[in-house]
């Protein structure tokens, strides 16, 4: 043994491997238990096998301790070798080499300690700190954050963490919770004599070893290292929070997104936080986003400001063409250029629109942080970035090829439904008329609704919305795009805005234009005559006299809608008077003559009109029987589309409270529906009559049961 050791201090490098597997083979001792042998031989060897243990073990002893004291000029495999067949006998070395004199051998015992990697176990590194040999307590330093990593779960090289790695050490086994604590209490001495020792990196190894605050576990609180740094004014708070601010390594900005809920150290985490030099520091917080839901720390994120430097591109940019505007953000800061977004992760990217909204910024910059993900290949990267992208972008992300992206994106634009806020103007309409055609059906229904909402000249609510929003916020505006429609373009566009003229009550006000609807083209077409018969409905609404007079003239329409309309229209007038045969004759004697007009449209309004024309009680002849003849020849006219009229006109009359007049002939009309529900060859004029001959009975059963409640009697149903 002593000619091996001499020989190891001597030797040259090429020689050094072959002595120490001569001292490893010595240093395997009997670490297996023997055979047992049972009967006589057993007894006979036993003495033999015993004696051979004990030298084995005298030998395995000292051959350790030579191992430890030569541990700086071992080669890596050596090491790795003599740490697997020394597992948990290193201690007596350890100890022997810590008490030593020799600045070498008190190096060789870091380096070991360090080595072995056992949590449980770093008590002489915190006494080695203290060292005179900077050699000594550096490798000290360094065998306590390797420690730390296997304790905070992190593979440790340098003190950079490797994101999905484990520690590897001397042992496999699981750190224990009593394990934990010891070298927690040994770290919290190491830490306390900081200002001694000047070796900085074990408050790096406090932060390292912390990991991550699981709430899941009982306790975690009362942890030694979670107490010292929840405890206020501590002095080893100076350096922790200075190591925050000034380490580089990727972890310390990870364990400071993780404690940032900490008062002690929230200051320095939220200077850590601002900054980030590397990809890998982007990474190490985008790939934890969630924690920003915390109400702590997106309280404290708000204090991080970020602006970003906004140029006009020029040719020698590179990836932007002259003319476009790049942003530059801040060197260092927090949010990640387009570059840097590129080379994320899918789960970071998913976390930056969270992270770039729990900051402090204007929605422009957010907006431009959030910009390189409209084009990701991951449809979840773009989902989150819709759900955060600003009104305007949203459009882009409307026309998403995945259907959620879309619907996402569509539900937030969408003021369908919402309270009309004129600060939201939602969806715009160009916008809204492309995603009709979009693949998601979803989408489809949206743009739709939206088509509507923007459209003042739908029939929907929500256009009549619209055009009475149009109206209140710019009327002259909207008077002077009515005029345009009302007289020129295709009948659909013209009748639409003399429909909308009618339901914003502004039909006095283009009452011009209407009359130049109804005077029309020298040659009517069908297009105007559609046009024409709906002015005449609107000017029937107007009171004045030209309006009248536009009316009147339109009972002489050469189009058969026009004359129809115009009868409507003078109906309605009646209806305020005491009796049109009374107060106005000629007109009353015109409606006699269209009663008899060949077109089925004119000739039902002409009797409606004469049937409704005076009110109950009033002390006209309009309720004359020729009217009610007129109604029966209509029945039982030779031509369908007039027995039709007639059906429509008798069931009107029924429903719309003008069948007083018909009350004395109602036995003659029930007669007549009733044979056109039984014998007409017509299946849909035979169920038409059905209609409106249960309508007739039913009034004719009430009839019977007023007259009866009249004189005292009650009718049995």
């Amino acid at each position: 043994m002593s000619a091996l050791s001499e020989s190891l201090a001597v030797a040259r490098p090429d020689e050094l491997e072959a002595l120490a597997v001569e001292l490893i083979e010595l240093a395997i001792g009997a670490d297996d238990p023997p055979r047992v042998l049972r009967g006589p031989i057993g007894l006979l060897i036993a003495p033999v096998r015993w004696m051979s243990r004990r030298r084995s073990e005298r030998l395995a002893r000292p051959a350790r301790r030579e191992l430890a004291r030569r541990w700086a000029v071992l080669s890596v495999e050596c090491r790795e070798t003599a740490l697997a067949i020394g597992r948990g006998r290193w201690d007596d070395a350890v100890e022997l080499l810590v008490g030593s004199t020799s600045g070498d051998e008190r190096l060789c015992a870091a380096m070991l300690v360090g080595d072995l990697g056992r949590p449980e176990l770093v008590g002489p590194l915190v006494t080695l700190l203290f060292d005179e040999d900077s050699r000594v307590s550096k490798s000290a330093e360094a065998g306590l954050v390797r420690a730390a990593g296997r304790v905070g779960g992190v593979r440790v090289i340098g003190v950079q963490e490797k994101a999905g790695e484990r520690d590897v050490s001397e042992t496999e086994e699981v750190v224990t919770a009593a394990a934990r604590l010891a070298f927690e209490n040994h770290l919290l001495r190491a830490i306390k004599g900081v200002n001694s020792h000047r070796r900085r990196r074990v408050v790096l190894a406090a932060l390292v070893a912390l990991g991550e605050p699981r709430h899941d576990v009982a306790g975690d609180d009362d942890r030694p290292l979670v107490a010292w740094l929840n405890r206020r004014d501590d002095p080893g708070h100076i350096v922790l929070r200075s190591v925050l601010r000034r380490a580089r390594e990727p972890l310390v900005r990870s364990r400071a997104w993780h404690w940032l809920t900490r008062d002690p150290i929230a200051a320095a985490a939220l200077d850590r936080l601002a900054r980030a030099e590397t990809t890998e520091d982007h990474e190490i917080v985008l790939r934890h986003g969630h924690l920003a839901a915390h109400p702590v720390r997106r309280r404290r994120l708000r204090m991080i400001k970020v602006r970003p430097k906004v140029v006009a591109g020029n040719a020698d940019d590179s990836g932007a063409a002259a003319g476009l505007t790049l942003v530059r953000w801040p060197a260092a800061g927090p949010i990640p250029g387009a570059a840097t977004v590129r080379a994320l992760s899918v789960a970071a990217r998913r976390n930056l629109p969270r992270w770039a909204c729990s900051l402090n910024m204007d929605a422009a910059s957010r907006q431009r942080a959030l910009d390189p993900l409209l084009t990701d290949g991951d449809a979840a990267v773009r989902h989150a970035a819709a759900r955060a992208a600003s009104l305007r972008a949203l459009a882009d992300y409307c026309f998403d090829r995945d259907a959620r992206v879309a619907r996402t994106a569509v539900f937030r634009a969408s003021n369908v439904g919402a309270a009309i806020s004129d600060r939201d103007p939602g969806i715009d309409a160009r916008v809204a008329e492309r995603l009709r055609d979009h693949p998601a059906a979803t989408v489809r229904a949206i743009a739709e609704q939206e088509c509507a909402r923007l459209d003042p000249w739908g029939e929907s609510s929500a256009s009549h919305v619209c055009a009475h929003r149009r109206l209140r916020d710019d009327r002259e505006a909207l008077l002077a795009e009515l005029r345009g429609r009302i007289t020129s373009g295709n009948a659909v566009r013209r009748v639409g805005a003399i429909m909308l003229c009618r339901r914003l009550g502004l039909a006095e006000t283009l009452e011009a234009e209407l009359q130049l609807c109804v005077r029309g083209p020298g040659v009517w077409g069908e297009e105007e005559l559609r046009v024409a018969a709906t002015a005449v409905s609107a000017l029937g609404e107007v009171g004045t006299p030209t309006a009248r007079r536009a009316v009147r003239s339109a009972l002489e329409h050469a189009g058969h809608r026009v004359r129809a309309n115009a009868i409507e229209a003078v109906a309605r007038w009646s209806l305020r008077r005491t009796d049109l045969a009374v107060a106005d004759p000629p007109m009353y004697a015109q409606m006699i003559e269209l009663k008899s007009d060949a077109n089925h449209r004119v000739r039902a309004n002409a009797i409606g009109s004469l049937l409704r024309g005076n009110p109950v009680g009033g002390s006209g002849r309009v309720y004359e029987p020729h009217a009610v003849q007129g109604l029966v020849s209509m029945l039982s006219d030779d031509r369908r589309m007039h027995r039709i009229a007639g059906l429509w006109l008798t069931d009107r009359l029924l429903t719309s409270g003008g069948a007083s007049g018909i009350t004395s002939d109602s036995a003659t009309l029930a007669a007549c529906v009733s044979e056109l529900a039984g014998e007409d060859q017509d299946p849909d004029i035979r169920a038409r009559a059905s209609v409106c001959a249960q309508a007739l009975i039913r009034r004719a059963q009430a009839g019977w049961t007023e007259r009866a409640a009249d004189v005292g009697l009650e009718v049995a149903r």
